[in-house]
């Protein structure tokens, strides 16, 4: 069964200096992470897979939401 998360990671990071989210799936050991459009400004406004301490942190998570209606689930995928 495979794992669908959201996650930022600190290495790496747009050339201007933000980081992207991240759609982490993992299955067993292997991992593979699909960008996403969002950026963010530092490491501390992602905690526990979603996003918080900004001013549109409402609208990111309702962005993710919409793919819930896609069919596709972020926290496991193949129950």
């Amino acid at each position: 069964m495979a794992t669908i998360r959201l996650t930022v990671l600190n290495s790496i990071k747009e050339s201007n200096g933000k980081l992207p989210i991240l759609i982490c799936i993992s299955q067993k050991k292997d991992r593979a992470y699909i960008k996403t459009e969002f950026l963010l400004d530092d490491i501390s406004e992602f905690e526990d897979g979603r996003v918080v301490y900004r001013k549109d942190a409402g609208i990111i998570k309702a962005q993710f939401e919409n793919l819930g209606e896609l069919g596709l689930s972020l926290k496991t995928w193949g129950n």
